[in-house]
């Protein structure tokens, strides 16, 4: 079981990847990204399967390491909260952490598609298909899950990870205070 479980979350193209990297080690914490874990399954998993079938075994799997691993954890996905908060909650509840801290990767929704875009990556994560269908909605309504407190950051530039790192351990603690209330 963490002791503290930091989400990074914004939309696609915002930033995660990169932030999660840097910010895993400033706080001495394991990093589990799901791309990482999509990557790994792909070979072992039905060619047929859907992005979002192994999306949902990469999460349960993140879920289950997490719940085994001492110290602190950064977990780095997209959660769309309207369509995810369910999950995750219930993912928080078996890793039961005792703290959880969510970092929001801000930055303008032109930015983050014209990021996402640009990236090169399989074509089973179907990205245009998955930006065509669904990118109007998730620019939308993208917003923080809000289990815990938020750490907003402007990833629309170079980051400050010690800065970044401060307040998610100032934050920390506020979120263990409310957990023992």
């Amino acid at each position: 079981m963490p002791d503290l479980l930091t989400l990074v979350n914004g939309l696609p193209g915002s930033g995660k990847t990169t932030l999660a990297t840097a910010l895993a080690p400033a706080l001495n914490a394991a990093l589990l990204s799901k791309d990482t874990v999509k990557d790994a399954l792909v070979p072992v998993v039905p060619a047929a399967a859907a992005p979002w079938t192994l999306g949902a075994a990469s999460m349960e799997a993140i879920w289950t390491v997490a719940s085994g691993t001492p110290g602190d954890v950064v977990v780095e996905s997209w959660f769309f909260a309207s369509r995810d908060s369910g999950h995750v909650a219930a993912g928080l509840a078996r890793v039961r952490p005792t703290a959880v801290v969510e970092v929001w990767c801000d930055v303008p929704a032109d930015l983050a598609a014209s990021r996402f875009l640009a990236r090169s990556r399989p074509d089973w994560y179907a990205d245009q298909e998955r930006f065509d269908g669904d990118w109007a909605d998730w620019a939308d309504r993208a917003e923080p899950l809000d289990v815990g407190p938020v750490v907003r950051v402007d990833t629309s530039r170079a980051v400050d990870v010690a800065r970044v790192a401060d307040l998610v351990r100032l934050a920390a603690v506020h979120s263990a205070g409310l957990s023992r209330s």
